[in-house]
């Protein structure tokens, strides 16, 4: 892609510099990190990240289910939704039909 301004177009037009000391920064120059603390970082390799990636899991892992007795009334107080990603909507429409389909169930046995 491309980076231009009006009446210009042109590769390379982007430019870094450091917000502490003013100077051009190269791509080679960056470095990754994360502020735990207010001027407290920690930096990490490209090496480091590429081992904490995980893998792309277009699947969802319902670990277990809990009475609803059960669950703390500060869950309440918010309303949560849960959307399908684009290409997702079947599954996700089965697993709505199956809680459906279970909590109709479990209202029919009391």
């Amino acid at each position: 892609m491309a980076v231009a301004h009006k009446g210009s177009i042109s590769m390379g037009l982007v430019k870094k510099y450091c917000s502490r000391c003013g100077k051009e920064v190269t791509a080679k120059d960056i470095i990754k990190g994360y502020e735990y603390e207010k001027d407290k970082y920690v930096v990490m390799t490209d090496e480091e990240l590429e081992k904490i990636k995980t893998k792309k899991d277009k699947t969802i892992h319902i670990i277990q289910f809990a009475k609803m007795s059960k669950v703390n009334m500060i869950y309440y107080e918010k309303d949560y939704y849960a959307v399908p990603d684009t290409g997702a909507e079947k599954a996700y429409e089965l697993l709505r039909q199956a809680f459906r389909t279970c909590l109709i169930e479990s209202n029919e046995e009391k």
